[in-house]
């Protein structure tokens, strides 16, 4: 095994524990909220989607910020102050403290934790060439999807014990997953090139044409993404009577089945072009998500379920892949955190529009807001596809064609 692959290995390890100490609480703070402080869905919703705004802000900050002081840098501080936040809100949970002190720590958590994505990804795009960039990232996803696995059943069982004692882990594994990459990884200093920050002029990389494209489509499939904790959620108790437990069991078959196909996946997308795995990745989200408003029950939800963790193994390495490849090396970091912030945008907006949907249009016609989805789905992936005309051969993931060899003809 080479130094870059056990390297790769590390961040992804990394990468696995926070997703399961994320799991280990996060998911349960609205069930707190609600059972024990009383609080109104209706602000819980809108606590949710200010948060990831907020964390939209952070992901694009952190791009600039690890450009200048490095990835390494900019992730162990990160996960030091979310451990801390997390401790934070273990603290008020047991000491009983009002519920706005508890959000206040969430809002903090949110932003600090935001921070770590764009800057792992931007040092895993330092120390891989174009060809080897979407290995690496389906790497990430496969420990991140294998901590989302894990995470939500013991979650479940704490929470059942104590919403402090999940929280009080969950800041235990970030703070582990901190001290794991600070004694093992190292930045590419050559690459990671020194530059006075300027936030306000970070926005106009985005009149590089290909970049605001890429982020504009990134946004449109993370609307629909969006939709899997809680669009996904509300529909399989209110229309199908679900269980929690059952709910959470669907979101374990989603994860175990990136764990086990994302390296097939992976293969698959280093063989063709980004963009078109891209489209692929959004026409398997649609099919997936489109299904879920026919289906019958807890069997017919998880074919859907499939088709969708389908999807989103191409389209999330896939699309960071792309993200830096059309990135200048000194502005790697800020590219991907523009990257990351149409993300995390998309994904509040999604998270809105879910809520508007279940109570505006599933009591219509059920289906009805899954067909939305599946409408923007492939709007989406359209969208991807026509990038085949605007980036390069290279930059769209294909590898250069070596010059054929001029032969002189024989003498006779």
């Amino acid at each position: 095994m080479t130094e870059k692959t056990k390297s790769l290995i590390i961040i992804a390890v990394a990468n696995g524990l926070i997703a399961f100490g994320y799991a280990l609480s996060i998911p349960f703070l609205t069930i707190y909220l609600t059972t024990q402080k009383h609080v109104e869905p209706g602000i819980i919703g809108i606590m949710l989607a200010a948060a990831m705004f907020t964390t939209a802000a952070a992901s694009a900050i952190s791009g600039e910020v690890s450009d200048n002081f490095g990835r390494k840098r900019v992730m162990v501080v990160s996960l030091f102050l979310r451990s801390m936040s997390m401790l934070a809100i273990a603290a008020s949970i047991f000491f009983d403290a009002h519920y706005v002190v508890t959000i206040a720590f969430h809002f903090a958590g949110s932003f600090l934790g935001a921070f770590f994505r764009p800057a792992s990804n931007a040092w895993i795009a330092d120390n891989t060439n174009n060809a080897e960039r979407v290995k690496a990232f389906g790497y990430i996803r496969i420990g991140i999807n294998l901590g989302w696995t894990l995470g939500p059943a013991m979650g479940g069982f704490l929470a059942n014990i104590s919403y402090s004692l999940g929280f009080f882990l969950t800041a235990i594994t970030f703070f582990t997953a901190m001290l794991y990459l600070k004694l093992y990884i190292q930045d590419a200093l050559k690459k990671t090139l020194r530059r006075k920050s300027h936030f306000i002029k970070m926005f106009a990389e985005l009149k590089d044409a290909n970049l605001s494209r890429l982020c504009f489509y990134n946004f449109l499939i993370s609307i629909v993404s969006a939709q899997l904790v809680v669009g996904l959620s509300l529909h399989a108790v209110k229309c199908l009577n679900l269980t929690e437990n059952a709910v959470g069991l669907l979101f374990s078959i989603q994860g175990m089945s990136v764990v086990l196909l994302q390296y097939q996946a992976s293969k698959f997308i280093a063989k063709t072009r980004l963009s078109a795995a891209l489209a692929l990745g959004c026409f398997l989200y649609a099919l997936g998500y489109g299904s879920v408003g026919f289906a019958l029950g807890f069997y017919t939800l998880i074919v859907g379920m499939v088709f969708a963790a389908l999807g989103e193994m191409l389209v999330l390495p896939a699309g960071h892949s792309l993200a830096s490849n059309i990135a200048p090396d000194n502005k790697r970091g800020r590219f991907l955190g523009l990257y990351v912030l149409s993300n995390q945008a998309g994904v509040s907006t999604g998270i809105l529009l879910a809520g508007i949907m279940m109570q505006n249009l599933s009591p219509i016609y059920p289906p009805l807001p899954w067909l939305v989805i599946a409408a923007i789905a492939c709007i989406a992936g359209a969208a991807f596809l026509s990038l085949k005309k605007w980036v390069s051969c290279e930059q769209d993931g294909l590898k250069p064609r070596r010059a054929m060899p001029i032969t002189k003809p024989m003498a006779r």
